[in-house]
């Protein structure tokens, strides 16, 4: 238990930091004062301020859109699914605007990492006329595609609703399949 206790410690100075500060410009000794920890403690659980901000990514994505996935089950209705995912994004917008600030690309590679199983999802949808280098390459391209879709509908405030939002992705699958 002491270990999540610390490291929420972290998660918390962290965040706290990244309202004012962009994440290059924290050092470790910052998150340890603000967090009141030694530096010793700090790299007992992470390498870096990056480890530590991938890891409140990922648990976010993970708490939110990977259990809402593997609740759901295989034989979940997509747009359904997804508009899910997009209210609860919706929600935590203003956590998202915070991490969006920090660059795209952690939130890109870990929105992808944290939904391992939504390439799958994908795959078992495109068209068996497909080859098999093709639908990867596909797969790819919709899952990076969605997640910067995704990324941007919540940096411009969630301006349609999720069921618009998940109606303009489907658009989007439909006219790439």
């Amino acid at each position: 238990m002491r270990k999540t206790d610390t490291k929420a410690k972290i998660h918390t100075a962290l965040l706290s930091m990244l309202e004012n500060e962009n994440l290059s410009k924290i050092s470790i000794c910052e998150i340890c004062k603000k967090a009141s920890i030694n530096r010793t403690t700090f790299y007992n659980h992470y390498g870096s301020q990056y480890d530590v901000y991938n890891e409140i990514i990922h648990d976010f994505l993970v708490e939110t859109s990977y259990k809402m996935i593997r609740e759901v089950g295989d034989d979940a209705d997509f747009s359904m699914l997804l508009t899910k995912v997009l209210y609860v994004f919706k929600k935590e917008k203003e956590f998202i605007g915070l991490l969006k600030r920090q660059g795209n690309e952690y939130l890109l590679k870990n929105f992808i990492d944290a939904v391992p199983h939504f390439d799958e999802i994908i795959l078992s949808r495109l068209p068996d006329t497909m080859d098999s280098i093709q639908k990867k390459a596909l797969a790819s391209f919709i899952q990076y595609g969605s997640a910067k879709v995704v990324i941007d509908w919540v940096g411009d405030g969630c301006r349609i609703s999720p069921e618009e939002e998940s109606k303009v992705l489907l658009n989007i699958y439909e006219l790439l399949i």
